[in-house]
């Protein structure tokens, strides 16, 4: 009942695991980066980390999904950096393009 119970709290995290990285992709697909989307990603991140500390405090006695959450979560940074080197590419071409504008603001 109890390993049942942690079970369920731990499908549910890999279900949020999975919609994190999912974002991260779509953002990196569409172009779509901003500094405050990227604060609001690894906001998201935190709560993952946090909220995988706390199951894994109450899960005594190691319920089988803990073990895929927990590689789930490692992952789920590699993505967040491949975002953020994404948002690094985007505001150097940006700022390349702006340095390329005439002062007549014609390139």
């Amino acid at each position: 009942m109890f390993t049942d119970a942690r079970e369920g709290e731990w499908t549910e995290f890999l279900t949020e695991c999975v919609k994190f990285d999912a974002e991260i992709k779509e953002e990196i697909r569409i172009g779509k980066f901003t500094t405050a989307e990227l604060d609001e990603e690894e906001q998201n991140l935190d709560r993952l980390r946090r909220w995988f500390r706390e199951l894994r405090g109450r899960d005594v006695f190691v319920a089988p999904s803990q073990e895929t959450a927990e590689r789930r979560l490692k992952e789920s940074p590699s993505c967040w950096r491949s975002s953020r080197s994404a948002f690094t590419s985007m505001e150097v071409r940006r700022e390349s393009n702006q340095d390329q504008v005439e002062p007549s603001g014609r390139r």
